[in-house]
């Protein structure tokens, strides 16, 4: 149950572009010269009634290499994103414009395990620390429409990506790491997991130079993200319950919290 309460005129919403038509192609296959190939490509036609209009052809071809054993894995990654712009006439002075990005990755993760109890039950307890190395070249895209994509808000969801933009319209430099550390109760009969605790925090090599309109960038001067944490677990037979935090190194303050069950 949530509550708004809103003062004023609302300003208006600009309604998103039709895609007229919209066409994807992926492909996966293991075992490719010794590694996972994978295939991400789409051809949209963004249309407007007052915005520019355009068409998108990309293609993002990748291949990984992991190498793992029951404790641990590491997964290098590489990847071309190409991406090609045809722009109708428009005020903005954007033409045919082509985008074309190499995307360095390494996944890599341990895990621990050891017997435990807790309120007077047996479990196993699992310590599992992850990092995420991430390297894009920076390239100038201020030539290139926006037709979708916005800054995604930094969580348990998006913290681990690639790229902090939504869409493909715009692609992060980016020379940085993201650790987090994860740990489980686990029922040693059932497997079920009882609770989980995990934190998280990127960290920025350099400044990140590419914005999307409208939106100011990361301060020079914040190396790294805000902090995320959060538990979950189970309180009755039939009940759940977790919260999350994310708290700002700069400036120092709460920036979300929330619990549910």
């Amino acid at each position: 149950i949530s509550f708004v309460a809103r003062y004023g005129k609302a300003p208006p919403i600009t309604p998103p572009y039709d895609r007229m038509p919209q066409l994807s192609f992926t492909a996966f296959r293991q075992e490719v010269f010794g590694g996972d190939f994978d295939l991400l490509s789409s051809y949209v036609q963004f249309q407007h009634p007052t915005l520019i209009s355009g068409k998108r052809a990309l293609a993002y071809p990748s291949f990984a290499f992991p190498l793992q054993n029951s404790y641990s894995y590491v997964i290098p990654k590489a990847g071309i994103h190409a991406t090609r712009y045809v722009v109708d006439p428009n005020a903005q002075g954007l033409e045919r414009e082509t985008r074309t990005l190499p995307i360095v990755t390494t996944d890599a993760g341990l895990i621990f395990e050891r017997d435990t109890t807790f309120t007077g039950l047996p479990f196993i307890q699992t310590l599992e620390p992850k990092i995420f190395y991430v390297y894009i070249p920076f390239k100038d895209q201020s030539r290139l429409p926006n037709f979708e994509s916005g800054v995604q808000d930094v969580s348990f969801a998006t913290i681990f990506t690639e790229n902090q933009f939504s869409g493909h319209d715009r692609i992060n430099d980016a020379n940085q790491v993201t650790v987090g550390m994860t740990s489980r109760l686990i029922h040693p009969d059932t497997g079920i997991e009882r609770v989980r605790g995990t934190i998280a925090q990127r960290y920025y090599f350099q400044d990140q130079r590419v914005t999307v309109p409208g939106v100011a960038p990361r301060p020079d001067h914040t190396g790294s993200s805000d902090f995320l944490a959060a538990v979950s677990g189970t309180i009755l037979s039939s009940w759940t319950a977790d919260a999350g935090w994310e708290y700002s190194t700069d400036p120092r303050q709460t920036q979300k919290f929330n619990v549910g069950a």
